[in-house]
């Protein structure tokens, strides 16, 4: 079963800024920077998350997770950024910079780069590695979990500003989401009697006649319950050739125990033809494109602007749980207004890319679709909301062994210029959007069976609350 996991900071003391400059450390400020600021107040500026009453059997696997920040303003410059886990048992709040800086960080640790947009929840990227790492090292019964979201490289105002459980309403607190599988344990063992008892176990007991071979003993007979571990009877012993000691197939065994893997699929466009943009304006579409647009533009040119991104070689085996999926885009300048758009599947088995408006509008589209709203940030990767329903819609509908997936994202509503511009494959410099899928297969140890998906975690599970 696959068990969930939300958590926010739900206290003042459970999130704070370090600043190397004038200001140091304080728990109690409302709008905390990160990164670098140019300012003799602040400087390097680090932040710490702490999160408690968080329970993770030993062994699980962690399936995803990652932090939320609300930003307060537009990030300036991008921010070079990274995230560690603080490596301790249930770490108690720092109170000091001492504490702060003197406090051991995770061996894994995930950069979080880029300049967060305005009043909006910015999500980071997976850190699963860091969790899995604590899990491996501590019991997670009732225990607080720990970050430091701190300056990596950034030296001249490069930085974000987040809004504290301190802001007003105490409701912008950094959140946590954890997604995880507990390991599976066999169903059946062994008793001690079943160890020895004979394939046949309703079989009478036999003792020798004066032949020598093998009969029935006048006292021997079955015990009216029917005993699934009959032994034999006092008055019966077993001939030279009637042995009853078990052979390995008459042994019972136990329920075998599901082995459950995640693998991950990481793809990115890696030809021209492969990404492009269709406008319902005069300049129509085109696949060379270097910054096409998203949304709506008011200029005829533009009109509703809308994507397709089609990633190639992806093998997923029937049957198969996504457990996390998503899209990134890089962003080449920040959006105008509020982008309304969605996500949409081609609904094709192994598609080709469009050659043409005509071509795009006619794919066929899946029944799920998943929205992405907001204007993006300048000079930074983007990641979509999930797609899993997607994915999983075109797993049930296609054998997918070395195919292509393709995506559309397009123009949804809203009138006046609401847009985001992003970096194609053909900028060069390795910007095309980027895939990425998460997913559990497993089977039954010698069986070949399958593993169910309520056996290996598809999300029909506890939700954990915040």
């Amino acid at each position: 079963m696959s068990t969930v996991i939300d958590k926010q900071v739900a206290a003042s003391a459970d999130d704070g800024a370090n600043y190397s400059g004038s200001n140091g450390f304080t728990i109690t400020t409302t709008l905390p920077y990160v990164g670098y600021y140019n300012s003799a107040t602040a400087l390097v500026s680090n932040l710490f998350f702490r999160f408690t009453g968080i329970t993770i059997p030993a062994g699980a696997t962690i399936n995803a997770a990652y932090l939320e920040v609300y930003a307060h303003a537009a990030g300036t410059g991008v921010a070079d950024c990274k995230v560690w886990g603080v490596d301790a048992d249930s770490p108690a709040a720092p109170t000091t910079a001492g504490e702060f800086t003197g406090a051991t960080l995770t061996t894994a640790n995930v950069d979080w780069n880029g300049a967060f947009t305005i009043n909006t929840w910015e999500q980071s990227p997976s850190i699963v590695s860091i969790i899995q790492e604590l899990l491996a090292s501590y019991t997670l019964s009732d225990s607080a979990i720990m970050f430091q979201l701190k300056n990596d490289a950034g030296t001249d105002n490069q930085y974000n500003r987040i809004r504290s459980y301190d802001y007003s309403g105490n409701v912008h607190g950094a959140k946590l989401h954890i997604e995880y599988t507990a390991e599976i344990t066999p169903s059946a063992s062994l008793s001690p009697s079943s160890s020895l008892s004979p394939s046949h176990s309703e079989s009478p007991s036999l003792s020798p006649s004066s032949s020598g071979s093998p009969s029935l003993s006048p006292s021997s007979s079955l015990s009216p319950s029917h005993s699934e571990s009959p032994s034999l009877s006092p008055s019966a012993s077993l001939s030279p050739s009637a042995s009853l000691s078990p052979s390995s197939s008459e042994s019972p065994s136990p329920s075998p125990t599901p082995s459950a893997a995640l693998e991950v699929i990481d793809v990115q466009i890696a030809v021209g033809t492969d990404d492009g943009r269709r406008y319902t304006g005069s300049n129509g579409f085109s696949n060379s494109g270097t910054t096409p647009l998203v949304g709506y533009n008011t200029g005829a040119a533009y009109l509703a602007c809308n994507l397709f991104l089609r990633f190639i070689g992806i093998t997923i085996p029937a049957g198969a749980t996504i457990s996390s999926s998503y899209l990134e885009v890089y962003a080449h300048a920040n959006g105008t207004g509020t982008a309304n758009l969605k996500i949409w599947g081609v609904d094709l088995d192994d598609p080709d890319a469009p050659t043409n408006s005509a071509e795009f509008d006619a794919d066929t589209l899946t029944t799920a679709s998943v929205d992405w709203d907001g204007a993006w940030p300048i000079n930074a990767w983007k990641q979509s909301p999930s797609i899993s329903a997607i994915i999983t819609e075109l797993l049930a509908s296609y054998t997918i062994t070395d195919s292509a997936l393709m995506f559309q994202v397009k123009y949804d509503s809203g009138a006046g210029d609401n847009r985001n511009t992003i970096r194609s494959y053909d900028y060069g410099g390795g910007y095309g959007a980027k895939l990425h899928i998460e997913y559990v297969t497993g089977e039954l140890p010698g069986t070949g069976m399958p593993v169910q998906a309520t056996q290996v975690g598809v999300r029909i599970g506890t939700r954990i609350g915040a």
